[in-house]
């Protein structure tokens, strides 16, 4: 583990032999996202190299990811996945987890971020 105990975000590595060969970072959501009570552990990044996939590094990390999460009592465990990677995605289904097709990730970029940024109008909430 990396970071103090108190750190919002902890990154765990896996090594073989004294070497990484792979990684993961998360983050505790303490807020009430999508109308949760109990924090959620977010998986930030995970990484293995490619020649030591295959190898249940993988799921080692989320076995470690789980265990946190159970002893903390937090509520989930929650991670996004680029659409078509479906090598991870059937990863995932193999670790009993669920697509959540309800939501679609919204993003404004640095045109947009600038333009809404710019405006005037008052029909926007004051922050």
């Amino acid at each position: 583990l990396l970071f103090s105990s108190n750190a919002n975000t902890t990154i765990v590595v896996a090594l073989i032999e004294d070497k990484i060969v792979g990684f993961t970072q998360y983050s505790i959501m303490n807020i009430n996202r999508l109308y949760q009570s109990t924090p959620a552990l977010y998986i930030d990044e995970m990484y293995v190299l490619p020649e030591f996939r295959y190898q249940n590094i993988g799921k080692k990390l989320f076995h470690f990811l789980a265990k946190v999460a159970a002893e903390k009592k937090y509520n989930r465990l929650e991670w996004w996945v680029v659409q078509g990677n479906t090598q991870a995605e059937d990863f995932y289904l193999g670790l009993g987890a669920i697509p959540f097709p309800e939501y679609k990730v919204w993003r404004l970029k640095e045109e947009g971020l600038q333009k809404l940024s710019s405006c005037n109008s008052t029909a926007y909430v004051d922050v």
